[in-house]
């Protein structure tokens, strides 16, 4: 009598349990199906990524030699304008020495070697010693002098004018 009692009971209960355990299955293989799903999808996305990070890296080494063949041009342009300024300075300054010889040379012509030109050129006192070793500075001669201080003027400017001129070109 008990198990008639409880027969109807354990049927339910097992026909609970079975359907439960069915629903438990359904269950397992939908979420494996949406597993898979997953799995298919970070797999694009694995490749989608490789794929732009190896188009990264092509335009980058794009973008490199771009780069490095604007710097060399860029470099050959400061060497020509080195160069065309050494020679405007250095042409500048041959010029300029060429006059200051020209004024020289024409007011040596014109008031020829005057006393005060020449320097006190009366030798040395001492034995063995040769006139030109036996002069002072002071007795140098004064147009000498003059000229070769203007030379160095025109020297100097012309290397100030050179260090001005390549400071400002573009580096």
């Amino acid at each position: 009598m008990i198990e008639r009692i409880f027969a109807p009971a354990a049927m339910k209960i097992a026909a609970g349990l079975q359907l439960l355990s069915l629903a438990a299955i359904a269950f397992l293989w939908l979420a494996n199906a949406g597993e898979a799903h997953r799995a298919d999808k970070w797999q694009a996305n694995a490749r989608a990524e490789a794929a732009a990070h190896r188009l990264s890296i092509a335009e980058v080494e794009r973008v490199r030699a771009d780069q490095q063949a604007k710097d060399i041009e860029h470099v050959r342009q400061v060497e020509q304008a080195q160069v065309r300024i050494s020679e405007e300075v250095s042409n500048e300054y041959q010029h300029a020495l060429a006059d200051l010889r020209r004024r020289y040379d024409s007011v040596r012509l014109q008031f020829g070697t005057s006393a005060i030109d020449q320097g006190d050129r009366r030798g040395s006192d001492l034995p063995n010693v040769s006139k030109a070793a036996s002069g002072s500075y002071e007795t140098a001669p004064l147009g000498d002098n003059v000229f070769n201080c203007e030379a160095n003027t025109i020297q100097l400017q012309s290397l100030i004018d050179w260090v001005n001129n390549q400071i400002d070109l573009p580096q």
